[in-house]
């Protein structure tokens, strides 16, 4: 089974994801997509992070609607700070059958090179890219690996952080799915 990993903090999983995620089942180059939350990501050891069940349950509520689509919470299993290239090295032993392919922004493929054995991961697996506003790819870095494509589709102009900064702003609740939206504010994330 062709699968997509989709990794990220989600704090809060927001409608650009949806759409990436919606886009690239549309593609047919996946027979599924896993979404994964991580506990803890390397680069983000010294910020505040939403606990992971309400992570979890917003993406739950942001992707209800499409089959394909699995919210995994494999890295709770693992070693924390969860390194890519072990998640990888995880799933490839527990689930030998499927082929994997990691779908990543523009913003953190331009620093790849920081992560863990990061040419392991480059040579062995496919790397999806969408595009992030202001993170341009250099096209003779794709020329130069074939495993490496760009997901044709506009740019999303929202972060989660930005929501997190602008939750008061009806601006950023409406990049929220309503069911999201209500779920954050009644329980009082980001304020």
């Amino acid at each position: 089974m062709k699968i997509g990993l989709f990794f990220g903090t989600f704090d809060p999983v927001h409608l650009g994801h949806y759409k990436i995620v919606k886009n690239l089942i549309r593609s047919k180059n996946f027979n599924k997509i896993w979404v994964i939350p991580s506990p803890l990501s390397p680069f983000k050891k010294n910020n505040i992070i939403t606990s992971f069940q309400h992570r979890k349950l917003m993406l739950n509520k942001t992707f209800s609607d499409l089959n394909n689509v699995l919210i995994s919470d494999i890295e709770l299993k693992l070693r924390q700070p969860n390194y890519t290239i072990e998640t990888l090295i995880y799933l490839q032993k527990t689930y030998p059958n499927n082929k994997y392919s990691l779908i990543i922004g523009s913003d953190n493929f331009n620093k790849i090179h920081l992560w863990k054995d990061s040419k392991k991961i480059i040579k062995n697996y496919p790397i999806y890219i969408y595009p992030r506003e202001g993170h341009s790819i250099n096209d003779s870095v794709i020329k130069l690996n074939s495993k490496i494509k760009l997901i044709s589709m506009d740019t999303i102009p929202i972060s989660s952080s930005d929501i997190r900064l602008n939750i008061s702003s009806k601006k950023a609740l409406n990049y929220l799915k309503p069911s999201v939206k209500e779920y954050i504010l009644s329980n009082n994330l980001y304020i």
